[in-house]
């Protein structure tokens, strides 16, 4: 099985697959008209291909196309992802929601040969998707204008060869800055970095911060927008503060402040699950998710919770499973 190169696009590593394969069928990647088509997956019955690839590696490719983005709301399922992992796998009729990127199909023939005489392969790198020029070669990129999917298959075919169809010419700038806007946005999901908190977490937090406000740092204040010492007090009770949009703003503004006094409230009063995420193999994707310590998730009856999606066991993350090895995130209020 071919790995994905580093920088390669979900469609353009799909592609060398079925040529490796000899599958001539490419309209699980290539639109109609001649385009990569924003909803990439793989063709029924093709499953055993990619199973050795690691559903970590996919989930990395398709969200270099704006699918399977992570929800970076604090009170929000950590792996509600994993439909768009079940749709790449065949397992979901449509993907909904997305913030999808496909389109016209561009490269540059320089790196395509650079790549052929390193790797011994050329490969459609996803930055083509968005940019109109490789600053690698300082040139704009080319662009293919087949019309239907069988003349872009021998296109494709053509310039991983190392040479220009005769449907390629240099690219308009103006054509990408649609897919340009679109990714900008994705960065913002995929450059931050959250916590998930359970809902049975919730009313202690904000109990918390309505009796300790006067605690917090000065920057929280100015984070948040209020005043220091009677702005959250201005709500008469914790139940006012438990709106997913207000506790994850405050939540988010003391954890970006550091706040001492938070941390140690959250290594009292919480604690962390595993929650898997993965399709092929439940236990490939594991993500963390802070729950209220003294609730139990054996006795939950939260239709909402992520956790009852898929909790783990600590001892089995803890043991020797192949699983295990791939965690490598640490908790912020976990003692080490």
């Amino acid at each position: 099985m071919i790995k994905p190169a580093l920088n390669e696009s979900v469609s353009s590593w799909v592609f060398r697959v079925h040529l490796l394969n000899g599958i001539s069928d490419f309209s699980n990647i290539i639109s109609q008209n001649g385009k990569w088509t924003p909803f990439p997956r793989i063709l029924n019955g093709t499953l055993d291909i990619y199973l050795p690839i690691d559903e970590l590696e996919i989930r990395r490719l398709l969200r270099g196309i704006g699918m399977s983005s992570p929800d970076t709301k604090v009170f929000s399922d950590p792996v509600d992802y994993t439909y768009y992992l079940r749709w790449f796998y065949g397992d979901e009729k449509f993907a909904w929601g997305c913030r999808k990127i496909g389109g016209v199909m561009t490269y540059c023939l320089e790196c395509i040969r650079s790549s052929i005489r390193i790797n011994g392969f050329g490969f459609f790198n996803v930055n083509w998707l968005t940019s109109p020029y490789c600053e690698k070669h300082d040139c704009s990129l080319s662009i293919l204008s087949a019309m239907s999917r069988k003349d872009a298959v021998i296109d494709c075919k053509t310039i991983l060869m190392g040479e220009h169809p005769a449907s390629s010419k240099l690219l308009d700038p103006s054509v990408l800055i649609d897919h340009k806007n679109k990714l900008d946005g994705l960065r913002l999901y995929f450059d931050r970095v959250t916590d998930w908190v359970a809902p049975c977490l919730r009313f202690p937090i904000a109990k918390f911060v309505h009796s300790n406000e006067c605690l917090f740092p000065e920057q929280f204040a100015k984070k948040m927008g209020v005043n220091r010492f009677i702005g959250l007090k201005n709500y008469s009770s914790p139940d006012f503060l438990v709106s997913d949009w207000l506790l994850g703003a405050i939540y988010t503004s003391l954890e970006e402040t550091q706040c001492e006094v938070f941390k140690g409230f959250m290594r009292k009063e919480s604690e962390f699950v595993f929650v898997a995420g993965g399709v092929i193999s439940k236990y490939s994707i594991i993500e963390i998710l802070y729950k209220y310590r003294e609730a139990s998730c054996n006795e939950c009856e939260s239709f909402d919770c992520p956790a009852n999606h898929g909790t783990l066991n600590t001892k089995l993350v803890e043991g020797s499973s192949t699983e295990t090895e791939k965690l490598e995130v640490v908790p912020e209020f976990c003692d080490a």
